[in-house]
């Protein structure tokens, strides 16, 4: 089982401009700016991502396989997803 890694949404959500020394900085324009350039990286970002892959176990011990491998990140919290399916021992075995 081979894993592609794919970007589908990066947002800034707020700008706090704490202070600037050379003259003024509007976080708003800055915000907007920021998730404008991050709509443009993302297909080249993307792109690269797509030539890497990274393979997965497909079996985890004689009975069990995995399937349906799913990696997210959202809000600070990084989620992995994974389903097992049992897949008892055959006639032949008993």
């Amino acid at each position: 089982m081979n894993l592609a890694m794919q970007i589908n949404t990066i947002n800034v959500d707020k700008v706090l401009v704490n202070s600037c020394a050379y003259g003024k900085l509007n976080a708003k324009v800055l915000n907007v700016k920021l998730n404008s350039a991050f709509l443009v990286v993302k297909p080249v970002v993307n792109g690269i991502l797509s030539t890497h892959d990274i393979k997965v176990p497909s079996h985890l011990g004689k009975y069990f396989i995995l399937s349906d491998l799913v990696l997210g990140y959202y809000n600070s919290i990084l989620f992995i997803g994974l389903t097992p399916t049992f897949v008892g021992p055959s006639a032949a075995t008993k």
